[in-house]
């Protein structure tokens, strides 16, 4: 019975100082964007999501004025908790930190005036699986937007 428990105790210990090292190992500098204006590729695992990738819906901006919903979105990130890394007129680095182990999470955006939508891409550096970590932050954000940009659908229905 000791021996079972020092065996489980010291596996508990392992994974923990793996998990430690691995978010270590994640606050690297990640790659910087490639030219040519389109967000990182996505790897082949599910810890990644992207709307140029089909993953998600980009965000339709339709007409409104691009300067103040890039600044609305560099706001949202923020409230979300996320840290502005490299802001450009069309193109946006942020990072999110997760609570318990540090892990660090990629968040880019780049507005396609062309289409008038705002591309999203969020990613974990490092890892296969992140339990939807990244599509639930891309969606939190795309509700966040919505907002901003349908103010109306807040208004009391019963006016």
């Amino acid at each position: 019975m000791f021996k079972l428990l020092s065996i489980g105790i010291a596996l508990a210990i392992f994974l923990i100082a793996a998990a430690f090292l691995l978010a270590k190992i994640s606050q690297a500098a990640p790659p910087r964007p490639k030219a040519g204006g389109l967000l990182q590729k996505c790897p082949d695992s599910p810890n990644c999501v992207s709307s140029e990738n089909n993953d998600i819906a980009p965000i339709a901006i339709g007409g409104k004025n691009p300067e103040v919903i890039w600044a609305k979105l560099q706001q949202a990130i923020a409230e979300q908790g996320g840290q502005l890394m490299d802001v450009r007129p069309h193109y946006l680095w942020a990072t999110f930190k997760t609570p318990v182990f540090g892990f660090i999470d990629d968040v880019e955006a780049r507005m396609d005036l062309t289409d008038n939508v705002i591309h999203l891409r969020s990613a974990s550096r490092v890892g296969y699986y992140d339990f939807d970590t990244n599509r639930k932050r891309l969606l939190n954000l795309k509700a966040k937007m919505q907002v901003y940009l349908s103010p109306n659908l807040l208004k009391n229905t019963d006016e």
